[in-house]
């Protein structure tokens, strides 16, 4: 028997389900002489003030590489837990690292206020036990938690998203966004998935397949939509 959750949705994020269930190791290493914070290895190349996102754990994975949601099977490649300290929902973040002497990019998009996300390096680099990471360069844009999307309820299925408009006006222009968690409580991967439901009437139902997505460990991040007038 399916799972259905149903939700209402408000402003942030939405939890779909506390428990989670992937079958992946993360080795979540410390880099050699990196300690819990990269800061003492930024070159002149970063700003002044730093780098905007928390960088705190270091480490090699293995497991499905959900980055380019291909779930292929990898083994060792570099990632590190990667933080949003500020009040701002991440629209998105490059991030390069020396790792070893090698070029390595992290790539984080749909971030929420507080949250955090283990990122797995973008082209799959393989690393070594105790390799250090070094800080490059940053780049990110910021953007809305999300609008408009009060009195919309949504069931959740593996796989599938039906959203109800419990308003009195069409809402246009509805995406959800969402995210995979892993088993310690952050989120899976610098990939956030979005799906369009187009134009949503009163009363009619309206469902969207919804790849990789899934209630038992998973978290809609974002809704927007826009509410027409109803003068």
């Amino acid at each position: 028997m399916k799972k259905r959750l149903w939700l209402i949705i408000a402003l942030g994020v939405v939890a779909l389900s506390s428990a989670v269930a992937l079958v992946l190791v993360l080795s979540n290493r410390q880099p050699a002489g990196a300690g819990n914070s990269t800061s003492s290895t930024h070159p002149p190349t970063i700003s002044p003030g730093g780098p905007v996102l928390t960088y705190s754990r270091f480490g090699r994975y293995s497991g499905a590489y959900v980055e380019d949601g291909s779930d292929d099977p990898v083994e060792n490649v570099a990632v590190m837990l990667v933080k949003n300290p500020t009040s701002d929902f991440l629209e998105y973040a490059r991030v390069e690292y020396d790792i070893g002497g090698q070029k390595a990019v992290f790539v984080i998009r749909g971030l929420p206020p507080g949250a955090a996300a283990w990122v797995l390096e973008a082209s799959r680099l393989t690393i070594q036990p105790g390799s250090v990471f070094s800080l490059v360069d940053e780049v990110t844009s910021f953007g809305s938690p999300g609008i408009g999307s009060d009195g919309l309820k949504l069931t959740a299925d593996a796989g599938a998203i039906t959203a109800l408009n419990e308003t009195e006006v069409n809402l246009h222009n509805v995406y959800i966004y969402y995210r995979q968690c892993h088993t310690d409580g952050n989120f899976l991967g610098g990939i956030c998935y979005r799906v369009s439901l187009g134009m949503l009437e009163p009363g009619k139902p309206v469902t969207v397949t919804a790849g990789h997505f899934d209630p038992e460990n998973g978290k809609i991040v974002k809704i927007t939509c826009e509410k027409e007038s109803s003068l």
